[in-house]
């Protein structure tokens, strides 16, 4: 598969943000009895407009993952448990990506999908 990325292969690994073909990795929460897509974002939030779409392209993908059916089929223990997607980001979010985030929140609350950003402290 061909992704765009708006930096160059060689400086990024296979997931991250930035290759929506990739899930980046997916866990359990037994605590909330759901399983949890991460979204990796190492980078410093510098480039907004290509970081947010590529943002949006992986939580599309990660949408249609689970919408048509794959997730059940490759976990089929996920059945009847929740599901989130958990944003990975070594910085706070900034005024457009937070509302960027609030957006997609409030979208994917609606289809029972909860949707979370975590600030990891040491770099991802």
């Amino acid at each position: 598969m061909h992704t765009q990325n708006a930096t160059p292969m060689n400086t990024l690994t296979q997931e991250g943000v930035w290759n929506p073909h990739v899930v980046d990795l997916l866990t359990f929460n037994k605590k909330d009895n759901e399983f949890v897509f991460h979204i990796i974002e190492p980078r410093a939030w510098t480039d907004l407009s290509t970081q947010l779409a590529q943002l949006r392209q992986k939580v599309q993908s990660y949408l249609t993952y689970v919408i048509d059916g794959e997730l059940v089929h490759d976990y089929p223990e996920s059945i009847g448990r929740g599901i989130s997607f958990r944003l990975d980001c070594n910085q706070p979010l900034r005024d457009q990506a937070n509302r960027f985030v609030d957006k997609t929140a409030h979208t994917l609350d609606e289809l029972g999908i909860r949707f979370v950003v975590k600030v990891i402290d040491d770099k991802l």
